[in-house]
C-alpha cells in the first residue's frame, strides 16, 4: 500500500508499478481536458471505482478497475486497461486513449 503524507495524497515515490493517481489517469485518458477538471469531478463525487465512490483524487486506479463517470448528463462506465506510470510518462499530445481505457457497455441511443 502507497505511503501518504498528512494531507492523505499519496506519496509519489511509494506508488507500485501498474498504479496511477485517479485525477491523472481521468486526464492521460483523455477524459477531461485538465487534471484540475478531473480533481474536482472527483471531489464533487461524480466518480466511482468499482462501485465506490472515490473519496479523493489521489485514489488509486489499476488495471481491471471498472470508473463510473457522471459527466455532462451522462454515465460513462470505463474499464482501465492500462495504469501503469512508464506509458503515462510518454502521453503527449499525440497520446492515444485507447492505449489506457476502454468502454463497458455501449453508450444509451438517444
Amino acid at each position: 500500500m502507497a505511503k501518504t503524507d498528512r494531507d492523505g495524497d499519496a506519496d509519489e515515490t511509494a506508488i507500485s508499478a501498474g498504479t496511477q493517481r485517479l485525477d491523472k489517469w481521468l486526464w492521460y485518458a483523455r477524459v477531461l481536458k485538465t487534471r484540475t477538471q478531473a480533481a474536482g469531478l472527483v471531489t464533487d463525487g461524480k466518480v466511482r471505482i468499482n462501485r465506490q465512490k472515490a473519496d479523493k483524487p489521489a485514489q488509486l486506479v489499476r488495471r481491471g478497475d471498472v470508473l463510473t463517470i457522471s459527466l455532462y448528463s451522462r454515465v460513462r462506465i470505463l474499464e482501465v486497461v492500462n495504469a501503469d506510470r512508464v506509458l503515462s510518462r510518454l502521453a503527449g499530445t499525440l497520446r492515444s486513449p485507447g492505449r489506457f481505457r476502454q468502454r463497458v457497455l455501449p453508450s444509451p441511443v438517444r
